[in-house]
Order: C-alpha cells, then sequence, then structure tokens
C-alpha cells in the first residue's frame, strides 16, 4: 500500500504538470497565449470562403491601423476584463471588411438557411470565449457545426455568446 503524504505546492508542481492560465487560454483559442487573435483567424476563414484570401495578418494589421489596438481581447464572463477593444469595435471592423450585419440567436438557423456565415463568439470558460464561424446546423443532434483555425467542431446554442453575432454573406476584394 502506497504512503500518502503532503506536497506542498512546489512539491506537487514538480510531480504532476499544471496548467498556467495563460496556457488554459491559449487552448480556449487563437494562435499564442491570451492573444486574442481568434478572431483575426475567424475573418481568414471567411475571406477564404468568399474567395478574398486575405490572411489573418492583414486583418489585424488593418484592426491596428483603424482602432490602434494589435490584438482582440473582449470583455466576456463576469471577471476581470484584459484590456482590448470591445465586442462593438470588432462589429464596426467587420463591416468594412465584409457584407455583414448583425443578428440574434434566434436568427442563426434563419441566416444559415439564405446560404449565410455566422462569425460567433463560443463560451469557453466562466469568462473565456473562442471567435468561430458557423457554417450549418445539424438538426438530428441540434448543434451548430463550426470552423475555426486548422479544425472544425461542433457547438449547442447555450454556447453561444451573443456579444459578437455577425451573419456575412459576402466578403469585399479591397
Amino acid at each position: 500500500m502506497k504512503r500518502i503524504e503532503k506536497l506542498t505546492l512546489a512539491e506537487l508542481a514538480s510531480e504532476a504538470s499544471l496548467l498556467t492560465k495563460e496556457e488554459k487560454m491559449s487552448m480556449y483559442g487563437g494562435s499564442g497565449p491570451i492573444d486574442g487573435l481568434c478572431a483575426f483567424e475567424a475573418m481568414e476563414i471567411l475571406s477564404a470562403y468568399f474567395g478574398c484570401n486575405y490572411s489573418m495578418n492583414y486583418y489585424q494589421s488593418t484592426f491596428t491601423a483603424t482602432y490602434g489596438f494589435s490584438s482582440v481581447y473582449g470583455t466576456s464572463g463576469t471577471g476581470p476584463a484584459i484590456p482590448g477593444p470591445t465586442p462593438s469595435l470588432v462589429n464596426q471592423f467587420m463591416v468594412t471588411q465584409f457584407s455583414a450585419r448583425n443578428i440574434g440567436i434566434t436568427d442563426i438557423e434563419t441566416e444559415l438557411g439564405l446560404g449565410r456565415q455566422i462569425m460567433v463568439d463560443l463560451k469557453t470558460g466562466q469568462n473565456f470565449t473562442h471567435a468561430v464561424v458557423i457554417t450549418s446546423f445539424d438538426s438530428s443532434t441540434g448543434e451548430y457545426i463550426y470552423r475555426q483555425a486548422g479544425s472544425t467542431g461542433r457547438a449547442t446554442p447555450d454556447k453561444i455568446n451573443g456579444a459578437v453575432l455577425l451573419s456575412v454573406s459576402d466578403g469585399y476584394a479591397h
């Protein structure tokens, strides 16, 4: 029988891998720790879908030139907000780059039926969201099918955060 002993947090950390807050946030979305770049990654996905083929870097640099921020950290959840632009700035920027309009959560299925793509924030934790592009709805499971950088996934309607919710029908070739 193995003897149980008390360990300090430092000792426990050396025996078991622990994730820092930054590592957890990086897994929830974006391409690096707390980078907030998932919104730009979603824009790149939309750009490719509509044949504009602009990169995430294009959208990030254009956003920076317009608003003075290089990352999009939202203010989702109930904890302390990470400094950065509000979701309304993301919405404002999106309509300059795409033929897009704000919609309500209850409009998603109708908009998908019209052949539109939907950019949303998914709730990924108490204070975190992750921007993805909803491409369809699976009525047999009641889940939305979405694309994110490098993969696809599924989400139930309760995971949709209404802060950034845009129906996109076309991209502008700048």
